[in-house]
Formats: C-alpha cells, structure tokens, sequence
C-alpha cells in the first residue's frame, strides 16, 4: 500500500499526523469521555484496538463512519471483532531469524551494525473508512 493510500485509509494528510496511544491513559480506555476520543487511533496492539472499539461504541461512535481504528500488530483477534480491524503486518518468524543471527555474531565477537528489517505493511480491513472532507 503507499503512502498516500496509507494516509487516505487513516483519514490524515500526512503520516505526521497520525497519533501513536500506547498506554490505556492514552486511549479511548482511560478517560471514557467524548471529548476525548480521537478520530484515527493507532493502538499498539490487537487487545488495545479491540478496547478503543468497544469504548467508542459506549460513547457513541461508531468503526468506521465516526472513527478509524488500526492495530500496531496483526493477530486473530483483529479478525473476531467486528468490525475487522485494519492492523500492520509483519513477517515475525523472519524478523525473529534476523535476531538470531546478530545475536549470533555479537556473541561470537563480532561488530555490533544496523541491520535493515523488512518493513511492516498495512492490511486494511473494515475497521478504517474513507478520508473526510474538511
């Protein structure tokens, strides 16, 4: 997906704009008002984004037409609430290779380095809707 899709499927104009709530007092989970609700959450996981679902729908909203929610981290869960939610996908198994084997080198003596991983792409589900107009 590219970015300006990206930026389309989360309602912003820049990937600038998109906030990052990682802990229940950043969220819709604490405090429950409406005032507080953001319109384009980005939970940085599934159970946190399931969460953000179920207090927009006690506050009123609804996924998608009031409010887009995307996942940090794709699981099965994100597929068991409705709506799906869009999440971030990763290829796990080789990001965990990838960590072995630099483990492996730094243990035995070699140089730490930057290593390049693959980067995560956006899976769009229900859970987001089109961009507004402003």
């Amino acid at each position: 997906m590219s970015n300006r899709a990206a930026c389309d499927l989360m309602r912003v104009q820049s990937p600038a704009d998109i906030r990052l709530p990682s802990a229940p007092e950043n969220t819709w989970c604490s405090p429950r008002t409406a005032a507080a609700a953001p319109d384009r959450p980005v939970y940085d996981n599934d159970v946190m984004a399931v969460a953000g679902v179920a207090t927009a729908a006690e506050l009123g909203f609804s996924v998608p037409e009031d409010v887009s929610v995307v996942a940090w981290e794709d699981s099965a869960l994100c597929r068991l609430v409705k709506p799906w939610l869009s999440a971030l996908s990763r290829d796990s198994a080789e990001f965990g290779r990838m960590a072995a084997r630099e483990l492996t080198v730094l243990l035995d003596g070699g140089p730490d380095r930057t290593v390049r991983v693959p980067v995560p792409r956006l899976i769009g589900r229900d859970g987001t809707g089109p961009a507004r107009e402003s």
